[in-house]
């Protein structure tokens, strides 16, 4: 799944973007605005379990945030709870 916006795309997680989630995932002040369950020191190893485990859920509720075909970062929804869904 992509979704092409004017200057990042919205798609689905691949196993090549380990490399750079982990690089950009491993940054002090993004750790303090994320749930307590996203690790710090983020590592190579953590970037490929999370990708091995979004990758396998049906439905696919976990994106990657790309920029110049680049993971950046990721946007997810949470089915069920108190909400239908919570994106974030």
């Amino acid at each position: 799944m992509t979704i092409n916006c004017s200057s990042f795309a919205i798609r689905s997680w691949q196993e090549s973007d380990a490399l750079p989630l982990a690089h950009h995932a491993n940054d002090k002040d993004i750790w303090l605005n994320l749930r307590d369950r996203f690790p710090y020191p983020y590592t190579l190893r953590d970037a490929q379990e999370w990708i091995q485990f979004v990758t396998r859920l049906q439905p696919e509720t976990n994106f990657a945030l790309a920029v110049n075909g680049q993971a950046v970062g990721g946007i997810g929804i949470i089915l069920g709870g108190r909400y239908r869904a919570l994106l974030g």
